[in-house]
């Protein structure tokens, strides 16, 4: 079975220790609802380091024409805390 396409993007797009990164994210559903979506992030170096995993329900939102002028507009589909834990480098969200 094919896996269903995820869109998104978070904002702000850098952010410090102790700050929240909001994910915007459209995923279509069979029924025209949301659809549980699994959100990974991870910090890439010399290892893949997990350090964050949720489901979370994601609703399809359409993609305006002219999102790469203004933007989805999107709602978050949820915020991830940044945890003053984690060392500063490149992280994915997947």
């Amino acid at each position: 079975m094919p896996r269903a396409e995820v869109h998104g993007y978070c904002w702000p797009q850098s952010a410090a220790a102790g700050q929240r990164v909001d994910l915007h994210l459209s995923a279509a559903a069979l029924d025209g609802g949301e659809r549980p979506v699994r959100v990974e992030v991870a910090r890439v170096g010399a290892t893949r380091n997990v350090v964050h995993t949720e489901t979370v329900d994601v609703g399809d939102h359409p993609t305006p024409d002219d999102a790469a002028a203004k933007g989805c507009g999107w709602p978050p589909a949820t915020c991830v805390d940044v945890d003053v834990v984690w060392p500063s480098g490149y992280y994915e969200v997947l």
